[in-house]
């Protein structure tokens, strides 16, 4: 190949990225609302901040990115999801402080705006009864019973007045031990694994490193294809026991572990919520957990179509037993009768309206039902 031949060939390529890059990243704006770059330049230091008490936190008054969802949400000043209904003062003595604690469902995803978290609905719901609540969103997305007690005991009480303390739970854990199977592991999250793995092997004077980090800044093609070499090198080497398609197949799934690991994991749930339920009491705070309402057949809801999608795509991707898993952790968890663990996971039953946003997260509706639900419960209390 000449000289010529291959700066003819450079330049074609880089003709055709260019343009391909300023193709996507305006249909990135028409879908958003906004370009690219405007998210992910310094997005780990712009939304979010790693702490020892739960991985990761929001940081404060930002605008945290949630992706694929209806709308992305505001934190407050404490970093906290704002409810949008006033503006909370966290160590005001006279205020009777509830802190929300949960993984993704509370954090918001699904929600149409900061106003329709249940956290937010909740707070409106209880100032009917006494005005000088405060319910503060301490959700964060894939947090499970353990991180949950670690932002509790770790970055909450130390930090902050608090009265009361609400757990809506069970999904995440019941989902780690089905997706971990022969390496799931007591109060483990896939998260921690790789972000030790990050920290171990982070190397500062990289270079390739630095020019990818700033690919994936700017580039939405460059990212897009990252994105799906780390899926597919995903799919091929940490879960080359058992690909996302054929989960539960005989020859990729261990059955009798995941049996094993089921027993364990209802314990080390119900240790990790008897954990903060005791660390509550000792320093004088309320505490109510609630199973969370899932979508499944079993529930008998009466499901949309989308709802019904919904279902159907999670099958392909995790299997058709996955929701029978599901299940089976959260009849364990039944079958224990702890008087501090309330059942909600099938609130929605026999309901016709659409109340997930997907197969995990509800709609604004879901999460209104919901958070009354949680307010007729405790509003008593107060």
């Amino acid at each position: 190949m000449t000289k010529k031949n291959f700066l003819k060939y450079i330049i074609s390529f880089l003709s055709v990225f260019l343009f391909l890059e300023i193709v996507l990243n305006f249909i990135y704006y028409f879908e958003r609302g906004r370009f690219f770059h405007s998210y992910h330049l310094n997005k780990d230091n712009t939304f979010q901040q790693f702490t020892l008490h739960g991985l990761y936190k929001f940081n404060p008054n930002v605008t945290a990115h949630m992706p694929g969802y209806p709308d992305n949400l505001s934190t407050n000043k404490y970093g906290f999801v704002s409810n949008d209904n006033f503006k909370h003062n966290l160590l005001d003595n006279e205020k009777y402080n509830i802190f929300m604690l949960g993984g993704s469902t509370v954090e918001g995803r699904g929600a149409s705006s900061n106003k329709n978290t249940i956290s937010s609905i909740l707070e409106r719901c209880l100032l009917k009864h006494n005005n000088n609540i405060q319910v503060i969103n301490a959700g964060f997305s894939g947090d499970f019973s353990y991180q949950e007690f670690l932002r509790f005991a770790g970055d909450i009480i130390p930090n902050y007045k608090v009265d009361y303390v609400i757990s809506l739970t069970g999904r995440n854990d019941a989902h780690y031990v089905f997706i971990e199977n022969s390496d799931w592991k007591i109060n483990h999250n896939p998260s921690f694994s790789t972000f030790t793995n990050q920290i171990n092997n982070q190397n500062s004077d990289c270079i390739s490193c630095a020019i990818t980090e700033k690919l994936s800044r700017f580039s939405l093609l460059y990212y897009g294809m990252e994105y799906y070499i780390y899926k597919f090198k995903l799919i091929n080497d940490k879960y080359k026991k058992y690909s996302f398609s054929k989960r539960y197949s005989k020859e990729n799934f261990n059955v009798e572990q995941l049996s094993v690991n089921l027993i364990k994991a209802k314990n080390t749930f119900l240790n990790n919520l008897n954990l903060m339920k005791v660390y509550a009491n000792s320093y004088n705070i309320g505490f109510k957990a609630y199973i969370q309402p899932i979508l499944d057949s079993s529930t008998k809801k009466n499901m949309t179509s989308n709802e019904i999608s919904f279902l159907t795509s999670y099958a392909e991707e995790y299997g058709d037993k996955y929701f029978d898993h599901i299940n089976e952790f959260f009849e364990k968890i039944r079958s224990e009768n702890k008087p501090y663990i309330q059942d909600y996971s099938s609130l929605f039953l026999n309901q016709k309206d659409e109340l997930f946003y997907d197969s995990v997260h509800y709609n604004d509706l879901g999460n209104k039902i919901l958070a009354n639900k949680i307010c007729n419960n405790i509003k008593t209390i107060f």
